[in-house]
Formats: C-alpha cells, structure tokens, sequence
C-alpha cells in the first residue's frame, strides 16, 4: 500500500523525494520481508527480533501482497514526462518506453548499485529529448559523464538532473552516487540509540555474523554516536551472506554494554553489520536500533 501510495504521488507531482520513498521501501522492507529464498514472506516485520517468515496461506495475506509489490516496481523505475525519460530506480535492466510522441526508447543500465555507485546507461531513441536521473537526497556527491565527458549538471527543484541531447545516435551516460555511512539518532523510545544506513540500505546487526567469542546481541552497543568513532569499513560478505550479487557487509566498532563471558562493560569489539533485506534469514535475531549512551 505504501508503494501504491508514493507511486501515485511520483506520477503526480513529478517530485523525487516520493522515488526516494520507493527504493527506501523496496529495498529494505520489501525485500527484508521476503525470505532469502523466495519461499515465504514475512508478516509485520520489526525492527529487531525474528523475522516471522511463513509460506501458509492462513490469514496471512503478505503471500499475495508480496509479491504483488515486486510486480509493481517496473511500473515506477522507469517512466516517462512531457519533456522524455525519467529513471526513478538504477538496477540492471532493459527497458522499452515510449515518448508522449509515439517516438520508442530503449535503455539498458548496468549497475551493481546499491553495492556500488557506478551506474551507466545506453540510450537508443530516434528523436532529441531529456533523460531524467534520480539524485538521491541522501547523495551529497554526484558525477555525470555523458559519452565519457563530465558534464556539469545541477539538480532541479524536483530531485532530478537533466541530461538533454540528440539520441539518434546511441548515446551513453554514467552516474556516480558516492556511497557513504551514515547515522540517524533515535528520539522517544529510541532516544540514546542510533541506526545506519549506507547510501539507501538499512544496516542491521545480526547474530549470525558474530564471533565465537562476541558477546550476545542483546548487550551489543554502537561505540559512540560519531562516525569517525565508528569506523564504519565495507568487505564482501561472506559465502553464507552473499543472497544477491555484490552483496556487502559492514565493519563497526562496537561496545559491552551489559557483563557478558569474559567481556567488560565499555571494551570495545568489531561487528558486522548487513542489509536489513539480508537480516534474520536464518530464523536469527537482529536489530536496527543500537545504544550509544
């Protein structure tokens, strides 16, 4: 409902915040509701705890919501305006459009994106008219290159840059998203916690990347509420996390918050954090929300 909603509002008002709207949602709670493996879907996922996965049609209508909220993305990732194309999500894919005109484009993309910022694009149309690119209002540092010459664009009022030109002949173009961590602190029952994010990805704690002599997640804190303390590092995750290609994991300190084995309060110890889309997949408990205080 929520994708149908922000949907509707993109074709409306043409505005990229309700586009930011729907890879957020896809991305982490759509996908983090699907069990890895496509057999069930998880119903009312939270924001710690166990993801409840079922594949029994039992009053559980996430069976069918489900997937009918991976059948609408195609609708919204691509789309088109008075003025030509606009492309709302990046992930590899051919898509076939046609202009207000008649006039029938074909873009490809290839990307690793949200593993990787590098997205390129292949345009073939028969007419001159304007490519659209979403700027996420998380990226603070954009690259455009069109056939391999950096162009200067600014984002407009609605969250996109304009890349206009003559097509008739294949044209490419590649965005740059520079990837970075991030943290959002907690306020109400969240005051004293924080979670990260990297680029458009919820980052989650999970204790089935902790290590034998880790402490228990339920005592597991963010050593502090800064980045530069966190030192927050990507590696490739590891064969029994890797569920989709390019799939990253991310290094942070963190801190014994409660006596744990042979642990102190305040030592500090590497985690590693994962995609909430990859958390819990094996019935693991997880959480967003770490204390900091």
């Amino acid at each position: 409902t929520w994708l149908q909603f922000n949907a509707q509002l993109l074709r409306l008002t043409g505005e990229a915040r309700f586009a930011d709207e729907l890879e957020k949602t896809v991305l982490n709670q759509l996908f983090g509701a699907q069990c890895p493996d496509g057999s069930g879907w998880g119903y009312y996922v939270q924001m710690q705890g166990k993801k409840p996965y079922s594949s029994v049609l039992d009053g559980h209508c996430c069976l069918s919501s489900g997937p009918r909220g991976v059948a609408l993305i195609p609708s919204f990732a691509l789309t088109t305006d008075a003025d030509g194309v606009v492309v709302n999500l990046y992930d590899s894919e051919t898509a076939k459009l046609t202009l207000r005109d008649g006039t029938p484009v074909t873009i490809t993309t290839e990307t690793q994106y949200p593993s990787d910022g590098r997205i390129r694009f292949k345009i073939k149309a028969n007419t001159s008219c304007a490519v659209k690119l979403r700027i996420p209002s998380w990226c603070e540092n954009a690259r455009v290159l069109v056939d391999g010459k950096d162009t200067p664009l600014k984002r407009g009022t609605d969250g996109y840059v304009a890349v206009q030109r003559d097509w008739k002949k294949t044209g490419q173009i590649e965005l740059n998203l520079k990837l970075e961590p991030r943290l959002i602190t907690g306020d109400h029952k969240n005051e004293g916690r924080l979670a990260v994010m990297y680029g458009p990805l919820v980052l989650t704690a999970d204790e089935a990347l902790l290590e034998k002599d880790d402490p228990p997640l339920k005592v597991v804190g963010a050593a502090a509420a800064d980045l530069h303390s966190l030192d927050i590092t990507e590696e490739d995750a590891p064969k029994k996390s890797k569920t989709w290609r390019g799939a990253k994991v991310f290094r942070m300190n963190a801190v014994v918050r409660k006596p744990a084995d042979d642990k102190k309060i305040g030592e500090t110890f590497p985690i590693r954090l994962v995609p909430f889309a990859d958390a819990g997949a094996n019935s693991n408990n997880y959480k967003i929300w770490l204390p900091y205080t």
